[in-house]
């Protein structure tokens, strides 16, 4: 075999075209919680422009801006509708591999609130190593049913005539929990 050969691969090990895309941009009321020194903040509601591109969340003072205000990567991140918040309706709770915590709120209905949650869990479910993956957290969509119920981990919330099954992402008060 001639060092040529090596230029080109097999017609077996050519891999197809793949993409997989997640990206979502809009301004969100965001309040951290605690951060990664594990001390619970009182710093108030910011309005940021939140990017979600691919694996990675970007936060912007306006759309315009050019350089983030942070930058934290999905993976091995966390998130669900924090139902134990008092801070307001419609809240997802996201953590961060560095233990940062925010609470997020996005601008309008419970709608938006369901959209980012999706692309969250996108972001997520792809920024895993695909050899030591777990099996992705899937939101179920459009699943018709009678009334709106709480089971276990999840909380279903019936909008018009289609119904939406949610993560829960509560928290303890104990200063040992890493949640």
């Amino acid at each position: 075999m001639l060092v040529e050969d090596y230029d080109t691969p097999p017609p077996e090990d050519i891999l197809p075209p793949y993409e997989c895309t997640v990206y979502k941009a809009g301004y969100l009321k965001v309040l951290l919680e605690k951060d990664k020194t594990g001390l619970m903040t009182n710093a108030g509601e910011s309005i940021l422009y939140f990017v979600l591109r691919g694996t990675f969340l970007c936060a912007y003072l306006r759309a315009e801006d050019e350089y983030p205000l942070f930058k934290a990567s999905m993976y091995k991140a966390r998130c669900g509708i924090a139902l134990d918040s008092c801070y307001a309706p419609h809240i997802i709770r996201i953590r961060f591999k560095s233990m940062d915590r925010y609470l997020i709120r996005p601008m309008g209905h419970i709608i938006q609130t369901i959209s980012w949650m999706e692309h969250f869990m996108c972001a997520i479910n792809i920024s895993s190593d695909l050899d030591r993956m777990k099996m992705p957290h899937i939101i179920q969509i459009a699943r018709p049913l009678d009334h709106t119920r709480r089971k276990g981990n999840t909380v279903t919330v019936e909008i018009n005539k289609h119904s939406v099954v949610i993560p829960i992402y509560q928290v303890t008060s104990s200063p040992l929990n890493q949640n």
